[in-house]
């Protein structure tokens, strides 16, 4: 589920952390990240784009170690990221659930 807004928070203020936006590219065009969010857009399609994830991560968080904070719409895909990204040996990932959720973050905090 949805991680509560206080472990999300610890995550965010670590300055390794990686933001991780596992939304489609319409849903990322409809509705853009909060003003000074840099996160990684890696689209994933519902439960089955796990091997997109895969396939890509590696490359785009090269750090296993560092805070990776996923979000999508709703938070189930980001869900489905957060399994998917703890299987692969990441250390500390938070499911950040939507996108509503990122821009309250943002409005009270200033992360990268």
């Amino acid at each position: 589920g949805v991680a509560p807004r206080y472990v999300v928070e610890r995550a965010a203020q670590s300055p390794s952390c990686r933001w991780l936006d596992v939304r489609s590219d319409k849903e990322r065009a409809s509705r853009p990240l909060p003003q000074g969010c840099r996160a990684v857009h890696l689209p994933m399609a519902a439960a089955g784009g796990a091997w997109e994830l895969r396939a890509m991560v590696e490359e785009l968080l090269p750090g296993k170690l560092a805070p990776v904070v996923c979000f999508c719409d709703s938070g189930e895909r980001a869900k489905f990221a957060r399994a998917t990204l703890l299987s692969l040996g990441y250390a500390d990932v938070v499911n950040a659930g939507g996108r509503k959720d990122l821009d309250d973050l943002f409005v009270v905090h200033n992360y990268k």
